[in-house]
């Protein structure tokens, strides 16, 4: 599929010709910086927008021109979309009342839900007195009720403290084990794409780079792009003979000893993480991150060695 944006003679391509497919109970994350297609492409997904060109297919079915209600997906938005007049229990209970669900059967998907998510406890309380975390679970338990085919997230954790992001990315992976519901997940973090994802679909200016596991994108990136956009750490990048070389900052040997054939570099800065001590050095060749054991102090001689099966090597252009 693709959207074209027009303003006048201004034309913006917003997905240009996202090919992908999904299989049955599969989480996918599709990941990206902010402005690069990925929300587009859900909500074309989710019928919120009409595709400028190309088809979208569930079970086999064109679902185009289907409006949003009767697409069987159930959406889950990062500023929640309650009700503020409704309790927790209405807001969860409203897609099965729209369907007409006599109240037993509306109760007992209700609080089968609540335990799922632990929110029993909140059923009687209204958005205003929940915590952001609390809201999205709401929100999640408003979508697990509807049984759709299709979970659609569009950024449902970026309002959360990190802390809280941490425990509800666990929680949300579990869910969807636990349902089965196939998920479509985008977000701009990669360390969620990591976490969550069975397979991530990589973005940038509205194409898609790169689709595989987390695995395989962080061992083996199409292109320098998504070398440097996947990682906690960005892996370093620099030009030779043509080419682009880049290689991730824990595949850089450090030490404050010399050996042969090793490099003298020139230690700028060094922090430790809680696990590891990061830094950035100065060499012949240029300026890389590197991760180590060993303690680093600024403006301290170190000595660096490459990996060599851990450069990665791409055509320039």
């Amino acid at each position: 599929v693709s959207k074209v944006y027009r303003t006048g003679e201004v034309e913006i391509r917003a997905a240009d010709d996202v090919t992908f497919s999904v299989q049955k109970g599969e989480f996918v994350v599709i990941v990206g910086p902010s402005g690069c297609g990925k929300s587009t492409t859900l909500r074309m997904i989710a019928g919120l927008e009409q595709p400028s060109a190309g088809s979208i297919l569930l079970d086999g079915m064109v679902i185009d021109y289907l409006p949003p209600q009767k697409r069987d997906m159930a959406m889950i938005f990062q500023n929640y979309a309650l009700y503020e007049n409704m309790t927790a229990f209405d807001n969860i209970a409203f897609p099965l009342k729209v369907r007409g669900l006599k109240k037993a059967e509306i109760a007992s998907k209700v609080t089968a839900a609540a335990e799922m998510l632990k929110i029993s406890e909140l059923l009687n309380r209204k958005p205003g007195a929940l915590s952001g975390g609390e809201k999205q679970r709401v929100a999640m338990g408003r979508a697990i009720v509807r049984e759709p085919k299709l979970f659609l997230m569009d950024e449902p954790l970026s309002n959360l403290d990190a802390k809280m992001r941490f425990a509800l990315r666990k929680e949300i992976r579990q869910l969807q084990r636990r349902t089965g519901v196939t998920t479509i997940y985008v977000t701009h973090d990669q360390g969620e794409a990591m976490a969550l994802a069975d397979r991530v679909i990589v973005m940038n200016h509205g194409n898609i780079r790169q689709i595989g596991t987390p695995r395989e994108i962080y061992n083996s990136p199409a292109d320098p792009f998504v070398a440097a956009f996947f990682g906690s750490l960005p892996m370093n990048l620099w030009e030779e003979d043509h080419m682009i070389c880049g290689i991730r900052p824990e595949d850089i040997s450090l030490s404050k000893s010399f050996a042969h054939g090793w490099e003298k570099a020139l230690l700028l800065t060094g922090y430790f993480n809680g696990v590891q001590w990061i830094g950035e050095v100065q060499c012949e060749a240029g300026r890389f991150t590197v991760c180590s054991d060993c303690e680093m102090e600024q403006q301290q001689t170190v000595y660096m060695r490459f990996t060599e099966d851990k450069i990665h090597r791409w055509q320039k252009g």
